[in-house]
């Protein structure tokens, strides 16, 4: 889906504002209508005069876009003035599409590849999760992220490290569930509502993509910092969480470790989570299975 951008100073704008007042609804209209289906077949803004009559729309209306200066006629029929300018062009639209089609790709492979080579856990004991604060090492390839260009064609194992905006579209499930998790136990302790931005789903699909997070070891130690009397009053947003995340484990070992020495048991609320974390963990695999088919 390419979506038709109108700016909110638009209807207020000179250019609109020069059309005749009995006239500019009308031209307005066809205006609408003319750039979201430039938007939908990549046409860059240009409308064939044959579209005019097929849309409905009067001569007097597409006249009066000329007038204003929205529009410029061509041989053909009319193109948006400065469309580049304030829309995106077929060139960039193809380019993410192939992006995102060497993206998903090179995610199914990789998953795939763990599927037939699958990492153990790391673990304490006869415990088959993932300890508080552990995860599997990255199978991602450690590479410079590439310098930023559009379009770009980008091999395979760029696409593993290129921090671009958008998440995943696989991963989208997990990215989501992680912010909603850490928005509900930050209200949980009292702290004001967090807003899930761009800024929470790129840092945790960075954190998952990126640094190579398992999704279950960044819940448990998601929610052992929010217990935490320290770390819940530090850790209040998702980049703050991906930005201490090493930290966050070392402590989490450390107390784990501290208390086993000193012959403490696991407490209900621990296991309270462990069963969680392997219905979870459950759940995650029918969804791997379902997304890879």
């Amino acid at each position: 889906m390419v979506w038709f951008n109108v700016d909110d100073g638009f209807p207020t704008s000179p250019k609109v504002l020069s059309i005749p007042r009995g006239d500019r609804m009308a031209a307005v209209g066809l205006w609408t209508i003319a750039g979201a289906s430039c938007a939908k077949h990549l046409t860059d803004g240009h409308i064939g005069a044959f579209m005019i009559d097929e849309w409905g729309a009067e001569t007097v209306s597409a006249d009066a876009l000329v007038e204003a200066g929205l529009w410029e006629r061509t041989p053909s029929g009319f193109v948006f003035h400065d469309w580049e300018g304030w829309q995106r062009t077929r060139e960039e639209v193809e380019g993410k599409r192939k992006k995102e089609t060497l993206r998903k790709k090179t995610w199914r492979d990789n998953r795939a590849d763990q599927k037939a080579n699958p990492v153990p856990p790391l673990s304490h004991g006869t415990d088959s999760g993932t300890d508080v604060g552990q995860e599997r090492p990255s199978q991602h390839p450690s590479q410079a992220k590439p310098s930023p260009t559009k379009p770009s064609r980008l091999s395979t194992e760029e696409l593993l490290v290129e921090d671009s905006p958008e998440p995943i579209s696989e991963l989208r499930p997990e990215v989501e569930r992680l912010c909603i998790l850490l928005r509900d136990l930050v209200i949980e302790n009292g702290s004001k509502t967090p807003t899930i931005n761009k800024g929470w789903l790129t840092a945790a699909r960075l954190m998952l993509v990126n640094d190579g997070r398992d999704p279950l070891a960044a819940e448990r130690l998601m929610r052992w910092c929010q217990a935490d009397s320290f770390w819940r009053g530090n850790i209040l947003s998702m980049p703050k969480f991906r930005a201490k995340y090493d930290e966050l484990r070392l402590h989490a070992d450390r107390e784990r470790t501290t208390r086993l020495q000193q012959g403490g048991k696991e407490s209900k609320a621990d296991r309270a989570r462990g069963v969680i974390a392997q219905g979870q963990r459950l759940q995650a695999e029918i969804d791997r299975k379902a997304i890879a088919s």
